[in-house]
């Protein structure tokens, strides 16, 4: 799904392969990915961010094709960052020059020191701002703020 803003475009990817089944494997799989790239060549007109549901990395769980991923996003500059959860962990981190933006998890936490919560996103096509709502677990962070200036 592409969603359209003035000034931002968001694309909701499915990175679900099966419904209950632990650990819960994530896959974008071919066909989305070749849509994907063929999308973001012809559309370079606005930052674009991702979205999916499981983390990029190599854990158990993950995101099985992270790596062909960013092997198709890299050169697309108009991509800006990747926002995801799936781990109930409320971080930020870079890859490479693309953001990613683990937001925290809105019913139940796996650790203690994680929040449980939302956050309030405000974008341009400059930059992000993050803003955690922390409705329980760790809320110590609880109205911070993460300003993520995007990569030319």
């Amino acid at each position: 799904m592409v969603l359209e803003h003035p000034l931002i475009r968001l694309i909701l990817l499915d990175s679900l392969i099966y419904t209950n089944l632990t650990p819960p494997l994530g896959l974008l799989g071919k066909v989305q990915r070749e849509w994907l790239s063929s999308y973001l060549a012809g559309n370079t007109d606005k930052p674009v961010i991702l979205l999916f549901h499981h983390t990029p990395g190599e854990g158990d769980g993950d995101l099985e094709d992270t790596d062909r991923l960013f092997n198709l996003i890299r050169p697309h500059r108009q991509v800006k960052a990747l926002i995801f959860g799936h781990s109930h962990v409320y971080r930020y981190a870079m890859q490479e020059d693309i953001h990613l933006i683990n937001i925290p998890a809105t019913g139940y936490n796996f650790r203690d020191q994680d929040p449980l919560g939302w956050v309030e996103t405000i974008l341009s096509p400059e930059k992000g701002i993050f803003i955690l709502h922390a409705i329980a677990g760790n809320r110590v962070e609880d109205g911070s703020r993460k300003e993520l200036i995007w990569r030319k």
